[in-house]
């Protein structure tokens, strides 16, 4: 958003800019918190998702809100179309929100275990990756359940190719290709050393896995 990086940490969210690495200050709304979630609003809003439970909402650099409602720590954040926020939670749910003014609008359930994951299609459909073995594909206008993809293991992240490719990364070390438009597993890339915590297209189109515990990052 306007040059500017967000980095979460236990306590405050940082702020960089991308042009040359400076320090642009802090964010101070999770205190003794981690922060496990951040997203950006094309106006330039910040949301953060917290192990406090909540989620903040921030405009230049001030607090305007806090949002309330999930009952376990917030693991992921994404921007959708109309306007919506989705949260993933520990407490097994999706919930969205207005990013005008932070109002509930649905809460998405069906996963039996944590949700570790949301993450919205160009599209607009909203897929949540969960430690019960299942990905949720959602509607974006409607929140209806479009369809169920059975990876058969804890999925911790998820990203989109360019031609609606949906590729999950997983506890057990490998990222999945699935097709967007049938949900069909097209292939298995087992080359990761480590559960795979972030997923994300490069404007090369190649696919970086940021690697949890190990600090490293796998390109394909």
């Amino acid at each position: 958003a306007d040059g500017t990086v967000y980095s979460g940490s236990k306590g405050p969210i940082h702020m960089w800019s991308d042009s040359d690495g400076a320090g642009l200050g802090t964010l101070e709304g999770h205190p003794g918190h981690f922060v496990y979630a951040l997203a950006v609003a094309s106006d330039g809003t910040v949301f953060s998702g917290s192990d406090d439970e909540t989620i903040r909402v921030w405009s230049d650099g001030e607090r305007v809100r806090t949002l309330t409602g999930h009952t376990g720590y917030v693991t992921s954040l994404a921007i959708g179309i109309q306007s919506k926020l989705y949260s993933a939670s520990f407490d097994e749910t999706v919930r969205v929100w207005s990013t005008i003014d932070g109002t509930p609008i649905a809460v998405l359930e069906g996963h039996t275990c944590i949700v570790y994951t949301v993450a919205v299609r160009f599209d607009g459909s909203v897929y949540s990756g969960s430690s019960d073995g299942t990905i949720s594909v959602w509607s974006g206008e409607d929140e209806s359940l479009l369809r169920t993809l059975f990876p058969g293991t804890v999925i911790l992240s998820i990203a989109f190719g360019s031609d609606g490719t949906v590729f999950s990364g997983s506890q057990d070390r490998a990222v999945l290709v699935w097709c967007g438009m049938t949900g069909t597993l097209r292939n298995v890339l087992p080359a990761a050393a480590s559960s795979i915590r972030a997923l994300a297209l490069g404007q090369d189109n190649k696919l970086y896995a940021g690697l949890d515990d190990e600090g490293n990052v796998e390109v394909w």
